[in-house]
């Protein structure tokens, strides 16, 4: 069974809508949006194992420029 999650995403003003065009070409980001409220960007990611979401969010989106900080909300159901 994949790992599914949501990573809210914290970004600098005036990067949102690249950084959704980053976050939609990464392999394991099924659906990126800006949003309103306390993050900026809600990425969905389904991914084979934990192991593979962790790289996802640590060398390719805290790579993108003005990601400022990320949460991953894992999906229990």
């Amino acid at each position: 069974m994949p790992i599914a999650a949501y990573i809210l995403i914290d970004v600098a003003p005036g990067t949102g809508e690249r950084v959704v065009k980053e976050l939609q070409k990464i392999a394991g980001i099924k659906s990126a949006h800006r949003v309103t409220g306390p993050h900026d960007i809600i990425a969905y990611s389904e991914t084979s194992d934990m192991s593979m979401l962790g790289r996802i969010v640590s060398s390719r989106i805290h790579a993108i420029p003005g990601v400022l900080r990320t949460e991953t909300d894992l999906l229990v159901d």
